[in-house]
């Protein structure tokens, strides 16, 4: 049976092949998020710190004139520089990610592949945060935070999803409309989803995303998605038992891989749009490798 869910302690010792994704790319992030490693040398920009009195030299741009307005005596706004990106992982625990036939759910997979990406962010001293959608009326928002308790936290975040059928359900839109409200500019967007519910009102939330932020994302499948077994009648099977038969011939076949082509074809071209890599990741493929052949 496919795993359903997983441990919070199987994704902390996702530490090895982060660094294994690191060496066969020679820059993760950097290769999945273009624009992340010009950050690094244009620098991170500035964020306030606090406000003093004025003093002989200030630059009078920094005058915060409510301070000065309330108190009657000049005041300056003091900044510092910004040394930290931000790591937001958006996930979907949709229904159709609580799917799979070999290894793992899809929803397994990407709770793996986001704990990749956020020891890579930890390693470089980001913050790493996280939206999930799907299980449940709300989103699940975890707020940035640094350091390997931030990480163990986003690990509990993720082994404590589990399958539940029914209900209203939180949708991609509403994890990108949360995005907008929270993610502060700068900061790099990882979508995990098999993109069953992108539409378009998820699509016009992207677009104001991409003008102040940094997008990337990664399509998580099942192999029976891409490939029906050879000609045949097989069960399809779920926590209930039989659910019905899955009838297989060549010629169906055939065009189940065409449309699954055309859809991921489709997918990389509207990410492509929004100056944005789409990757394909399956549930049954090694995890660092099958990444760094496409960021390679």
């Amino acid at each position: 049976m496919p795993a359903t869910r997983i441990a919070s302690l199987e994704l902390h010792d996702l530490h090895r092949e982060a660094r294994r994704l690191e060496k066969l790319t020679g820059g993760a992030v950097a290769s999945l998020f273009p624009g992340a490693w010009r950050a690094r040398f244009r620098g991170r920009g500035m964020e306030f710190d606090e406000v003093r009195p004025y003093q002989w030299g200030d630059d009078y741009r920094t005058i915060d004139w409510r301070v000065t307005a309330r108190t009657g005596k000049l005041h300056t706004r003091l900044y510092h520089e910004e040394r930290e990106r931000t790591l937001w992982l958006v996930c979907d625990a949709g229904e159709s990610m609580q799917f799979g036939t070999r290894g793992r759910f899809k929803w397994v997979r990407a709770a793996e592949a986001a704990a990749l990406f956020a020891w890579l962010a930890e390693r470089e001293e980001d913050r790493v945060g996280a939206v999930v959608h799907g299980n449940g009326r709300r989103c699940h928002l975890l707020p940035p935070a640094g350091g390997e308790g931030g990480l163990a936290r986003l690990f509990d975040l993720l082994a404590g999803v589990e399958p539940r059928p029914g209900g209203a359900r939180s949708t991609l839109a509403d994890a990108l409309s949360l995005m907008r409200r929270r993610a502060r500019p700068g900061a790099l967007v990882l979508l995990l989803s098999d993109f069953e519910d992108l539409d378009r009102q998820a699509e016009r939330h992207l677009g104001h995303l991409v003008r102040h932020l940094e997008l990337a994302a990664i399509r998580i499948f099942d192999p029976l998605e891409r490939e029906l077994p050879p000609a045949g009648s097989y069960p399809v099977v779920g926590e209930a038992g039989c659910r019905g038969w899955l009838e297989s011939s060549p010629s169906l076949a055939r065009q189940w891989e065409a449309d699954f082509l055309q859809r991921q074809q489709a997918l990389t071209a509207r990410f492509s749009r929004l100056q944005a890599r789409c990757l394909l990741l399956g549930t049954g493929e090694p995890l660092a490798k099958t990444l760094a052949e496409q960021l390679r």
